[in-house]
């Protein structure tokens, strides 16, 4: 596909199977899609092409992932082989990093960072205490709380507590 002047080309790299994505298909999320859509809220992507007006510091074989919320209308949507959208639209990232990793980094990863800052001032050795230990979101605060030397208690309704 050739972009139009502020756009970019890509092809998408790698795209997880994030429960919001399923509840958007059911139409359950609590909003609807807009149609024609495409599903996908996270993942990652190789620049093929850029237009000619792009003058950020983007090249061809960067690799990039969405920078708008899923909401937003007109969002990159990343079950897809590939496609074009605005060039502000995404963020590079590292091209040195695996991108199935890469492509699960910007959910879960960042909502478990905003609880561990966002709600309490923490410091090392205190202990959290969380629910739904098992999801993206649990995984992660067990890690983050870890490499900031936090206790963690982790419960999941159909598995005991486990304390690190």
């Amino acid at each position: 596909m050739q972009p139009k002047a502020d756009e970019i080309a890509f092809q998408m790299l790698a795209a997880p199977i994030n429960p919001a994505d399923i509840n958007m298909i059911q139409g359950t999320y609590g909003m609807k899609a807009t149609f024609p859509a495409i599903a996908g809220n996270e993942g990652v992507g190789r620049i093929t092409a850029i237009g000619s007006s792009v003058t950020s510091k983007i090249k061809i074989g960067d690799h990039f992932v969405p920078n708008r919320p899923f909401w937003v209308k007109f969002f990159l949507r990343t079950w897809r082989s590939g496609g074009v959208c605005p060039a502000n639209d995404i963020r590079i990232v590292p091209n040195d990093i695996s991108p199935v990793s890469m492509s699960m980094m910007f959910v879960n990863p960042t909502t478990a960072y905003r609880m561990l800052e966002d709600f309490e001032t923490l410091n090392e050795g205190d202990v959290v205490i969380q629910n739904g230990s098992n999801s993206g979101v649990g995984q992660a605060v067990i890690q983050i709380a870890a490499a900031r030397n936090l206790k963690s208690i982790n419960y999941c309704h159909s598995v005991k507590v486990i304390i690190r």
